[in-house]
């Protein structure tokens, strides 16, 4: 059974913790992984995500303290099956 992973990251800025993102997210892409990445913004991670050949989904919930994204994420988690998850920055944290 292949294991979903999903990686799940604010998305809004980019800088050395993003450009981790993006190399992490390389790699899984380049050896065939089978991975999701969940963004809460379309901006510069998700052009550079695509870039690459990886179509990030994004939660939009319209409100930054909109609880609708941990609502949309859970639903994903179970729809996908996705046994790991990756959180990247304080907010996908919370």
């Amino acid at each position: 059974m292949q294991q979903a992973l999903s990686i799940l990251a604010p998305g809004e800025i980019y800088g050395g913790a993003e450009r981790q993102l993006i190399d992490l997210c390389s790699q899984y892409f380049s050896l065939g992984q089978h991975f999701k990445v969940y963004l809460f913004h379309k901006r510069e991670v998700a052009s550079r995500l695509e870039k690459i050949g990886i179509v990030p989904v994004i939660l939009d919930g319209g409100h930054k303290y909109s609880t609708s994204n941990a609502n949309d994420f859970a639903s994903e988690i179970i729809r996908n099956n996705i046994s790991v998850v990756h959180a990247h920055g304080y907010r996908a944290m919370v």
